[in-house]
């Protein structure tokens, strides 16, 4: 920039650049005047501007004298008239071909936001922030210019910042970007992106405990200096870095434009270190799966073989070598089909695909819940793109075969125990027969882990080590590992022990593949002492997938700091591994082993005994998070023996107890499958209805599904009446997210006879709401009001505030969907005062949400914007996706009404996406339609009809005859627009038809739009009935908005017939 004849520099203190010299200003109010003149150069500055921000609250008697003769200077200083303009209401600065940093920065920021290769996006950023040599307007002593300009310009370069740091992590930068967004934290501790982007940087470094204590840092902060939570972004990355969310890691291999993100997934294990020999399978096998576009079908390759053989290494090595082949992503499951000596159940395709479907990018509200819907939605993600997929630890060909891809550019290797040739019958599939290394290859594994370390070991010891492990590659790291903790001369101890294990009658693999595994482990396991042995025993019977020390010590029932200690022990033997900070897991295999060793040393009752201890604890850690969480949910009493437990989870607020459940809830799911059928089969239920809370919030519908029903068989099975009403419950409250109302009622109807044959009058009136909030989403009112007033007269007749609240609340809805306004803020208001007496934030955020679409229909729209936004926070603050998702929307409708389109878009559009989370199909449908009309007033008719589209497939699944008749209007408008009169004739009188079935607020939108379509094209009769219809609607429930829209429709008629004789009688009944 110096290098220009003329420049300007506004970021850091102020300097100019004039035929190459600098140019010194000493006078502060000609720094004053230059800058605010830059700030808009090439247009007019005001002179009441220029004198405010020159002279703030301190103007001289003859401000505009003052101001001219600071006018004069400048354009001496300047040296040219002409770049310096006098107008009549202020000055204008021409810049001419001279730079200015402001310009500049602006330019390539565009550059980076319209190019889509993200490379040169960071490039185009970085250079931009290069060019701001400190704080905007540095030196200029105007408070109040600044004020209103300065930070404006210090958020356009927060953002490129933000943008930049993004794109880095993007690029697989995170290590080396990681020092740059911790200063940009620290400097702006306010600023919650910078601490997102730090914690995902740290995460995808391998630093995954900085990026926890990052969250507890910034947390405090927060509480501490401003009394508030951290947001729901924050939030919502520490719970997926507490589960070590396999996405988190992927850096964006295909680099797509920041605001269409596309998922690839890159789930492949990390490659064993020092993997060795099968380079001949290995090529020919790399030939077999590398995609080409002769192949007429799916290559699948089998890897089978015994334990230990390598089957997975094998697998893995050879999906990395073949990682660049599939650019569209890489899936992996471990599919457990061989744990726990087959006493747990392999991983079924309904556990499977929705974690596929997630990882390529599929909301968790759009994945069906059917699993043949779940298997064909997934070949479609993956048709016409090339996807590795790999199914580790298969057992069947019934457990596989949802599994393949349909698409001939993706590929398959699945590992077994077995040979599954049914495979090689129905698909061509290739099965190859893993066998043990060579005796070289064993040596070169064992030499190259001791190599690895330096550790010295007698070289002759190794031939004999490498056949006592049968050349298995498992028994063969295993040993490795053991002699690298017996170097020098204590080595041939250990081969010693192997040689003469009391466990090995033979090293064959014929006679017994898992024999020298075994002999190995054994040897490990007898390395540590008895009480890490017993934690080591037990802990092979925890159920899930990876546990805390805190659930094995209950396990164990020893102290959680013993426990620990023993697991670091465990950890360091390799009998263990720690995958996550404080989270450790097994190695199937070694699974297997302390499974088999806990059935040697503890009798039935013992084991049992252990495992009931785990499920209690489970359940209390569980209500003791939900009661925090969800306050206004009624659950089951807790059974007698939780008052044994002791040390269970408690938690001090919402954020604590939410980390816990994202850390939790697949073993507290574990723990009812392990239950299921034992003496303790009564707490499946019992953990089932603690999840329903949190599987309310909209996220895993599939496992909230399956605990459901799987409580629900419990239940009946032991015929406990309470037990079946409370998983009935919790079943209709999945359809209901779900938008089946029909099936919602259908479990609700049996909730209610149950609850009533046992006397639980306050469980009746809570499901009693529910099955009236059902009715009322088919559009059914009345009926919705019958039931929603019994329930308000069993809360009182009981003694129920919270179950009144919601009552109250409920009947408000129901009055404003009937267009009594008055009523329905009188019962609205009743609700939210119990709401906030009692604590109950879920009620709360609906009440305001139901009384800013009254005060919407009323026409109050401030106040309406007001009640949206104060929902929006107390769900933001609960972190409740369901309730934020409708707060949302309701911003998005109130800006609609105000004409603000660019703000109503996006809130609807992150509306949208709150609802395809959280699977509300109603509401989807109901932004939707927002959208349609959002879009046609920007001009944009093509996204208006798509939407509008969209809208009508979703409400038609659900048969949501509100949905559907609006989105018809919806889509009848673009038909006009295009010019298709006879589809948008068809469409009018499709939504006509059904308009009888709808609620008055639906009736007022339909019959606005249809109105000033029909007098566009000149069709005053059917005009003027909308606007009748209208008219006397509004006047009817109040709604000022409507009685305004039927006054712009006749309006409209009137002049519009005025070009037209003919219409004489129209426009008289206009008038």
């Amino acid at each position: 920039m110096v290098d220009s004849i003329n420049a300007f520099m506004i970021f850091g203190p102020l300097e100019i650049i004039l035929k190459g010299e600098i140019i010194s200003i000493e006078s502060g109010k000609l720094r004053t005047l230059l800058a605010a003149l830059l700030l808009d150069a090439g247009s007019v500055v005001g002179s009441d501007r220029l004198i405010d921000w020159l002279w703030d609250d301190h103007q001289p008697a003859n401000p505009r004298g003052a101001l001219h003769t600071y006018i004069r200077r400048l354009r001496q200083l300047l040296g040219d008239p002409k770049m310096l303009s006098t107008v009549s209401s202020g000055y204008r600065l021409n810049l001419g071909t001279a730079v200015l940093d402001l310009q500049q920065f602006r330019r390539l920021i565009r550059g980076a936001e319209e190019t889509a290769d993200p490379q040169a996006q960071a490039k185009l950023l970085t250079d931009a922030l290069a060019i701001w040599r400190g704080p905007a307007l540095a030196d200029v002593p105007s408070e109040s210019l600044r004020r209103e300009k300065g930070a404006a310009l210090e958020e356009e370069r927060m953002s490129a910042l933000e943008s930049r740091f993004e794109l880095e992590v993007r690029l697989n930068r995170a290590a080396q970007i990681v020092r740059e967004i911790r200063l940009a934290a620290i400097d702006n501790p306010y600023r919650e992106k910078f601490w997102e982007l730090l914690m995902l940087a740290l995460y995808r470094a391998g630093r995954q405990a900085e990026a926890l204590d990052v969250y507890q840092q910034v947390r405090t902060l927060l509480v501490d200096e401003l009394g508030i939570e951290p947001g729901s972004g924050l939030r919502d990355l520490h719970g997926r870095i507490l589960e070590s969310d396999p996405q988190l890691c992927l850096p964006d291999r295909s680099a797509p434009d920041a605001a269409t993100p596309s998922t690839v997934p890159a789930q492949l294990p990390a490659d064993a270190i020092g993997f060795v020999g099968r380079q001949e399978l290995m090529d020919q096998l790399t030939e077999a799966l590398r995609p080409s576009g002769t192949r007429p079908g799916v290559p699948v390759v089998v890897l089978c073989g015994p334990p230990g053989i390598g089957k997975t290494a094998l697998a893995v090595s050879l999906g990395h070598r073949l990682r660049p082949a599939f650019p569209d992503g890489q899936l992996y499951v471990n599919l457990r089909s061989h744990e726990r000596l087959g006493q747990d159940p392999p991983l079924t395709p309904e556990h499977v695909l929705p974690q596929f479907l997630r990882s390529l990018g599929v909301p968790p509200g759009q994945i069906p819940v059917e699993l043949a819907e779940q298997a064909n939605l997934f070949r479609s993600k993956v048709a016409g793109r090339h996807v590795l997929v790999m199914l580790d630890n298969a057992s069947s060909i019934d457990q596989v075969m949802p599994l393949l891809p349909g698409d001939a550019g993706c590929s398959v290797i699945i590992t077994s125990r077995r040979h599954l040739g049914g495979l090689v019958a129905t698909l061509g599939a290739q099965v190859v027969q893993v066998g043990t290394l060579s005796p070289e290859e064993s040596r070169e594994l064992v030499e190259g882990m001791l190599r690895n370390v330096a550790v010295p070991v007698d070289p002759a010891l190794i031939p004999e080590v490498v056949a006592l492990c049968a050349y298995l590659p498992l028994a063969l790291r295993i040993a490795a590992a053991n002699l690298i903790s017996f170097p020098g001369g204590h080595a041939d101890e250990y081969v010693d022990s192997l040689r003469t294990g009391n466990r090995l009658a033979a090293l064959t693999v014929d006679d017994d593949p898992v024999s020298a595994v075994s002999n190995a482990f054994a040897l490990s396991y007898d390395s540590v002492g008895p009480d890490d042995r017993r934690l080591f025993s037990l802990a092979g019977l925890f159920p899930g997938p990876d546990f805390s020390a805190n659930a094995v010590a209950v396990l164990a029932d020893m102290s959680t700091a013993q426990t620990r200690n023993s697991l670091n022990r465990l950890t360091v033997a390799n009998l263990l591994q720690q995958q996550a900070p404080g989270r450790y897991q097994f190695h199937d295999l070694l699974r297997e082993y302390a499974y088999k060793r806990a059935g040697d040393h503890f009798t039935a009752q013992e084991i049992a005994a252990a495992v009931d201890r785990l499920g209690l604890w489970y359940l209390v850690g569980t209500r003791n998070a939900v009661d925090i969480l969800h306050v206004e949910f009624l659950r089951l009493p807790l059974p007698p023996e939780t008052r044994s437990v002791i040390d269970a989870p408690e938690f001090v607020d919402e954020s604590q107890a939410m980390a816990w459940l994202l850390a939790e809830w697949r073993n507290v799911l574990a723990c009812m499958r392990a239950l299921d059928g034992s003496c303790s089969s009564h707490l499946t239920w019992h953990l089932s209805d603690a999840l329903r809370g949190f599987f309310w919030t909209g996220r895993y519908r599939t496992e909230w599904s399956e605990a459901a029903h799987g409580g629900l068989i419990a239940a009946g099975r032991s015929k406990d009446k309470l037990g079946m009403a409370a998983m009935h419950r919790s079943l209709a409250n999945l359809y209901n997210t779900l938008g089946d109302y029909r099936q919602a009622i259908n479990h609700l109807a049996e909730s209610v006879a149950l609850h009533t044959d046992l006397g639980m009058s306050e469980e009746v009136a809570a499901i009693l709401n529910n099955l009236s909030l059902a009715h009322l989403s088919l559009s059914q009112v009345d009926q919705a009001e019958r039931i929603g007033q019994e329930a308000l007269a069993i809360a009182r007749e009981v003694g129920s505030p919270r179950t009144e609240a919601a009552a109250l609340g409920l009947l408000g809805q129901i009055h404003w969907a009937q267009g009594d306004m008055t009523v329905a803020t009188t019962y609205i208001t009743s609700s939210l005062r119990a709401a906030g007496e009692l604590g109950l934030h879920h009620i709360t955020s609906y009440s305001l949400r139901n009384l800013g679409l009254v005060r919407e229909a009323l026409g109050d729209l401030d106040a309406a914007k007001s009640c949206f936004s104060q929902a929006l926070e107390v769900s933001t603050r609960i972190d409740s996706f369901y309730d934020r998702s409708i707060s949302l929307y309701g911003l998005a409708l109130v800006h609609h009404d105000v004409g603000d389109n660019q703000a109503a878009l996006e809130f609807a559009e992150q509306a949208l996406g709150a609802f395809q989370e959280c699977g509300d199909r109603t509401f989807e449908a109901e932004t939707l339609c927002i959208m349609s009309g959002i879009n046609a007033e920007r001009g944009d008719w093509t996204a208006s009809i798509q939407c509008a589209r969209q809208a009508f497939e979703r409400a038609n699944a659900i048969d949501y005859t509100d949905g559907k008749a609006y989105s018809l209007v919806r889509i009848a408008l673009a038909d006009d627009h295009f010019g298709r009169a006879a589809a948008a004739a068809l469409h009018a009188a499709d939504a006509f038809a059904l308009v009888a079935g709808t609620n008055r607020i639906t009736q007022r939108r339909i019959l606005v739009d249809l109105g000033l379509m029909y007098a566009e094209q000149q069709e005053f009769e059917r005009a003027t009935e909308c606007a009748q219809r209208l008219r006397t609607i509004s006047e009817e429930t109040g709604q000022l908005l409507g009685a305004a829209e039927a006054k712009r429709i006749m309006a409209l008629v009137t002049r519009r017939s005025n070009l037209l004789p003919s219409a004489e009688p129209l426009r008289n009944e206009a008038s």
